[in-house]
């Protein structure tokens, strides 16, 4: 165990492990006191797994009811919704201070500075997406970022403490039924949470740093510069830039949903974007064919449809049930009970329904009760100063 017990972890699927490699490759190029881990939601196979970090499987982190969690989610759901399971993994494993990358962020400079936070005893550590009121023009606008979160978890740093095990814990709990991608019902992810943290605990600390979780969302306000071979953000040192929606068929791009505001002349952003592209190829993610999702067949081979994945996540079901296993399940027949309480995205049952409407009427009486006692004791008080006044 590393001797500052401080830990950088990412989760992936075989799918992105070239992207992995980048990141572990500049992380491991600034940072020398962390242990480096990846954090496997797949199956493990021959694929080229990075070198120097270790493997830490989801199936080894004690996820409740584990078949179960891995079959109510898609690949990109479960890995928004095992992350605080690992950090609780890696509390338990004796890390004190924890640092979270999704893999296609790359490090320009070293995370001390955040570590350093973190054993000043600070909880969390986090990215605001943005640092000041975006324009009109802007896109993302305050609206959007509103519907998706305040923060970007594709940094969060977590100091192991006894106010932000409980934190964590609730996090994990949120995310066991409801970390899904449903706007209208103010639910992105595992990151709409997270919003809620300064309410809860002052032991927080929001980084106000240009150069930190660079990205398409800010990329209007925030100018890339090149000077002496290192990148700037706004004349400050880039300290990781987040190539969120980065696509190699569009390698001139910092982002696809970013590109209709970026600036065509833009000479910092294009070199950025380029080294970016180039690494991606060295590392041969032009030409990688990634083997199947791991967790994305019942036994006998046959494709989880995702309709039946979310079907599955709001229901109640046999906890000695396997559902990759289940015949059952997968030709349809078998019957799936809502939950109660309701998750997020789940139509009310007709017996909840009524139970909901049960509850609202004796609310509704006891209010009337009350109503009618404060009127009768109102007449008494009328009568009684009636009485006076005759006097």
């Amino acid at each position: 165990m590393n001797k500052l017990r401080r830990a950088v972890f990412t989760i992936s699927t075989n799918q992105k492990l070239p992207w992995v490699q980048l990141l572990f490759e500049t992380l491991q190029k600034h940072d020398h006191n962390c242990d480096i881990i990846l954090g496997l939601v797949d199956r493990q196979s021959d694929c080229p797994y990075p070198d120097n970090c270790t493997i830490l499987p989801v199936e080894d982190i004690g996820l409740p009811n584990q078949t179960h969690f891995l079959f109510r989610y898609n690949p990109f759901n479960l890995c928004t919704a095992v992350k605080p399971y690992y950090f609780n993994h890696l509390f338990e494993k004796g890390y004190e201070n924890v640092i979270y990358l999704d893999s296609d962020i790359a490090l320009f400079e070293s995370l001390d500075q955040y570590f350093r936070l973190l054993e000043a005893e600070i909880d969390f550590v986090m990215t605001p997406h943005f640092l000041e009121p975006p324009t009109q023009r802007d896109q993302p606008n305050e609206i959007s970022i509103l519907q998706h979160g305040t923060f970007n978890l594709g940094f969060i740093g977590i100091h192991r403490s006894t106010t932000s095990r409980p934190l964590v814990t609730w996090w994990a709990k949120m995310l066991e039924f409801n970390c899904v991608t449903m706007i209208e019902q103010g639910a992105f992810a595992d990151q709409k949470f997270i919003d809620l943290i300064p309410s809860f605990t002052s032991r927080y600390a929001i980084i106000r740093d240009p150069g930190a979780n660079y990205a398409y969302w800010n990329m209007s306000r925030r100018v890339v510069t090149v000077a002496d071979g290192k990148f700037l953000v706004n004349d400050k040192p880039l300290i990781f830039c987040h190539f969120s929606g980065f696509d190699l068929k569009q390698p001139t791009e910092l982002s696809a949903y970013g590109s209709k505001i970026r600036p065509q002349n833009d000479a910092g952003l294009n070199a950025l974007v380029a080294w970016y592209a180039e690494n991606l190829t060295r590392l041969g993610a032009h030409t990688y064919v990634a083997p199947s999702y791991g967790f994305g067949q019942f036994a006998s081979g046959t494709c989880i449809p995702e309709k039946l994945r979310e079907i599955f996540r709001q229901s109640i079901n046999d906890s000695s049930l396997n559902p990759f296993e289940d015949s059952l399940l997968e030709n349809g027949s078998r019957t799936l009970e809502p939950q109660s309480p309701p998750v997020v995205g789940q139509t009310l049952s007709a017996y909840d329904m009524r139970e909901h409407l049960l509850f609202a009427l004796k609310e509704l009486e006891t209010r009337t009760h009350h109503a009618q006692s404060l009127l009768t004791e109102n007449e008494a008080l009328k009568s009684k100063l009636a009485g006076y006044e005759q006097q």
